[in-house]
């Protein structure tokens, strides 16, 4: 697919970026890390010249790179990455509710992992507000992130809060 899109829309276009997108998920998800990552990257980088600075692929690219980094436990990188994702999906008109969550809630899980506790909880809380008043969502996204939300609460010893999520949890099951 890439050599078409390649071909046919230049190798300087948005088929293209994407194609390298699912191309280093796809490296990702076979272990290939040292592909995946350069894949990423290259997608990221065409991404940055070609698409508007507040484009929503460009948060995508974003996210992948940070994610991809936050699993390998390159978290000043992923931080980095993760905070350029949020300024575009912040500033982007109609960005997905949902890919915003995600960025939100991978900020506040950066965060938790680090112990910056205060840091983390204004990402889970403002996290938890889009995905409660966006449509579209499915319960499992809600159900992980107040999961998520209770274990911070419990480590820093708010376990009436953390109940009250985990009640909230078990009522959406």
């Amino acid at each position: 697919m890439l050599a078409i899109d390649r071909e046919t829309s230049g190798p300087e276009s948005a088929e293209v970026a994407s194609d390298l997108s699912n191309l280093a998920l796809n490296s990702d998800q076979l272990g290939a890390t040292l592909e995946a990552e350069r894949l990423y990257r290259l997608s990221l980088e065409l991404r940055e010249k070609i698409l508007e600075p507040n484009h929503p692929d460009l948060a995508q690219s974003y996210g992948n790179l940070a994610w991809f980094y936050h699993r390998q436990r390159r978290l000043d990188e992923a931080e980095g990455l993760y905070l350029a994702a949020l300024e575009v999906l912040d500033a982007g008109l109609g960005a997905d509710p949902q890919h915003l969550a995600w960025t939100l809630k991978c900020l506040g899980m950066l965060y938790q992992k680090q112990g910056l506790y205060a840091k983390a909880e204004p990402f889970y809380r403002r996290s938890l507000g889009v995905l409660e008043t966006s449509e579209g969502g499915s319960p499992s996204e809600l159900i992980s992130l107040l999961w998520t939300f209770a274990a911070l609460l419990e480590e820093t010893g708010r376990a009436e809060a953390a109940a009250a999520l985990e009640a909230r949890i078990k009522s959406l099951r």
